[in-house]
């Protein structure tokens, strides 16, 4: 049984040709000699027991913040709902968000999600 495969790729074929030019001037060992598998440490296994606690980092504290019940998406299709509602609601959001100090509704930190989405809706009626 004969099998025949064709592969067209030619973005792939200029990526690897692209690797191999790079790597022509790199000295790179083909082959482990018996001394340098024997330098190998041995792989080592930790108890829990040995484990350190770990200290509480930045990301611990940002999870005691309130999270919104709004998610990004919820947020940036309401705003362009909000947005293409009436021409002056952009001015309206750009005072909003340069009050918080940013300039687009994906860079307002998750614990103002409420109090936009709350703009919002008031701004929207």
């Amino acid at each position: 049984m004969d099998i025949k495969l064709t592969i067209e790729a030619p973005d792939l074929a200029s990526a690897i040709n692209r690797l191999a030019e790079s790597l022509e001037n790199q000295s790179i060992p083909t082959s482990v000699s018996s001394t340098e598998e024997s330098a190998k440490p041995e792989p080592t296994t930790k108890t829990k027991k040995e484990d350190k606690p770990k200290k509480s980092s930045s990301k611990n504290k940002k999870e005691d913040k309130p999270k919104s019940q709004y998610s990004l998406d919820t947020v940036t299709t309401k705003t362009r709902e909000f947005i293409q509602a009436d021409k002056e609601n952009r001015q309206l959001l750009k005072s909003f968000l340069d009050e918080k100090g940013v300039s687009k509704v994906s860079e307002l930190p998750e614990e103002h999600y409420d109090e936009y989405m709350k703009f919002v809706e008031e701004n929207l009626s």
